[in-house]
């Protein structure tokens, strides 16, 4: 099974940092798909979150920096199988309960669970979403957009097998693909947003991308996003989803603010 190489460590030996360097840059791009409602009751109430596949924890811990900025009280929990991970999150995030596990018990709730990049490494991630309504009332998710044209035309004949053996990454999505994806476990999605890494997280000789790929995203991120993002990638995307249940098992008013961006096709 592919979470074999989570918890023997084959994951951790390729990748060694988890991609943590990326924390601080995903944690502010989930921040913002809060608006100013949600976080004015979170700070009425406090705020109890999980992350499941957490690794270092680094989005989990900046995240709740920048809530804790805004006079919100976190309890945070981070949730992976690889146990290597867990005790570096131990270590750099004190405040946060590691707990080895795919998901939460039976009968825990939180007001905010993270996933973030962990659908495209799971064997079955609609089993994996459909439980966030026994355990979550709200969804913050990040999701790569691994298919695009210029990803397979850069490895023509191997780009899935680099995607799986460098990266495990075993389901590959688009914006249409990984929104039906959401829509189809039942959760509905309030709003979502482009990440675009390929522009942002831009790293002279990192490897993120060339300086003229970089330009022409820039631009087609300008002028037609859901087009550039399909035939540049360089791109993940980032929801907020609510589940429609309550700390007590009830059915939740899931209303609130138009998505920021309108569906479209991609």
């Amino acid at each position: 099974m592919m979470q074999d190489i989570y918890s023997d460590g084959t994951y951790a030996a390729r990748n060694p940092s988890w991609h943590s360097e990326d924390s601080p840059w995903k944690a502010a791009h989930l921040f913002s798909l809060l608006d100013s409602a949600a976080l004015d009751e979170m700070r009425r109430h406090g705020l109890t979150v999980a992350e499941i596949g957490c690794g270092y924890g680094g989005v989990l811990g900046n995240l709740c920096k920048l809530l804790e900025d805004q006079g919100i009280p976190c309890q945070a929990t981070g949730y992976d199988i690889a146990p290597a991970a867990l005790v570096e999150l131990a270590r750099r995030h004190p405040s946060i309960r590691p707990v080895q596990a795919t998901l939460p018990a039976e009968g825990e709730f939180f007001d905010l669970g993270l996933m973030v990049d962990i659908l495209e490494h799971l064997d079955d991630p609609a089993t994996t979403l459909a439980r966030a309504h026994q355990h979550f009332q709200w969804v913050l998710l990040h999701i790569p957009l691994d298919e695009n044209w210029l990803g397979r035309a850069k490895r023509p004949g191997h780009y899935y097998q680099y995607l799986r053996e460098d990266r495990g990454h075993i389901h590959y999505y688009t914006k249409t693909s990984a929104l039906a994806l959401l829509h189809g476990a039942g959760l509905k999605v309030m709003r979502w947003k482009f990440t675009p890494w390929g522009t942002e997280l831009y790293r002279p000789g990192g490897g993120r991308s060339d300086p003229v790929v970089r330009v022409l995203r820039a631009a087609g991120m300008c002028t037609w996003p859901a087009l550039a993002v399909r035939v540049l990638g360089g791109a993940s995307l980032a929801c907020l989803c609510a589940t429609g249940t309550d700390a007590n098992g009830a059915r939740a008013r899931t209303g609130g603010p138009a998505p920021r961006h309108a569906p479209q096709d991609s």
